[in-house]
């Protein structure tokens, strides 16, 4: 069984209560699909044509979108949190899960061909209407040697040197103007006092910038979870976009691009408070 609708994991525990069995009550498993849209149409590397989204007129070309996710819970009508233990995979390792949607084709040549769209693991038994999780790897996890690391921290184009974390979303695009320019949105923690080599675990940032998303209504069995780009730049102008700081957005706590898209992952950035988040949303499978 691949497959488990919240709902079906409480009627299956209360089944083998009433029988009365003591060893088919543990953890039920859990799969959450995820999927990359741009607003109503999937995100695909073969699109070469680009997207239509932002502000301005210029297309956004696709030519990576990765994300790691962890601190996944399931809520229910209480509001009590229950934690999902992630699968063991190449997939998921250190309490992460990757979500890759690239293959590696098309302009996405920097990826790879295998592709993840999915959370796996356990919960405990329970009616659980609800989903939270967090778009990050977790600090304790944060700053490993990435040459040292496992699947699924062990890939570079997913880590930063420079501030010896990683980067928990990575989405990349190319606009075409008289020069080509590249967008890229890279999240990880910011203001980082960086460790000494080859032990970078005490590494400490002060900015985190940690997205968190909440769905007070979520069925696994027939609903996903949806980064939507469009929704996610809804506010960027790729036509003049690159007004300082790293081309796109590096999460630099002063880049000028950074705002609009820090804002629809709930993020504060500078003096601007967070809001809710609007670039993750539920859809139907």
């Amino acid at each position: 069984m691949n497959r488990i609708s919240f709902a079906a994991l409480a009627t299956i525990a209360t089944l083998f209560t009433a029988c009365g069995s003591s060893t088919d009550t543990g953890p039920q498993p859990v799969t959450i699909d995820f999927k990359a849209l741009v607003g109503t149409q999937a995100f695909s590397c073969a699109d070469t044509a680009g997207y239509a989204i932002g502000t301005g007129t210029l297309p956004w070309i696709p030519k990576d979108f990765r994300f790691y996710v962890s601190n996944v819970r399931l809520v229910d009508a209480s509001g009590a949190e229950a934690p999902v233990t992630l699968d063991s995979s190449v997939w998921q390792g250190y309490g992460v899960a990757l979500l890759d949607f690239e293959n590696g084709t098309g302009n996405c040549t920097g990826g790879t061909l295998e592709m993840n769209t999915a959370v796996r693991g356990t919960a405990n038994p329970g009616t659980y209407v609800g989903l939270k999780f967090d778009v990050a790897v977790p600090t304790a996890s944060n700053h490993l040697n990435v040459q040292a690391a496992t699947k699924p921290l062990d890939i570079s184009a997913m880590y930063w040197s420079w501030t010896t974390g990683y980067k928990f979303v990575k989405i990349d695009g190319l606009i075409n103007r008289a020069t080509p320019f590249t967008f890229n949105f890279h999240l990880g923690s910011n203001g980082c006092t960086v460790a000494s080599p080859p032990d970078y675990s005490t590494t400490v940032c002060t900015i985190p910038n940690v997205p968190s998303a909440t769905f007070a209504s979520f069925n696994a069995s027939t609903q996903a979870v949806a980064l939507d780009l469009a929704l996610l730049f809804a506010t960027t102008n790729f036509d003049t976009a690159d007004g300082g700081g790293a081309p796109g957005c590096m999460s630099g706590a002063t880049d000028p691009e950074c705002a609009p898209i820090f804002a629809t992952l709930g993020l504060p950035f500078g003096t601007t408070p967070a809001v809710t988040q609007t670039a993750f949303r539920v859809v139907t499978k």
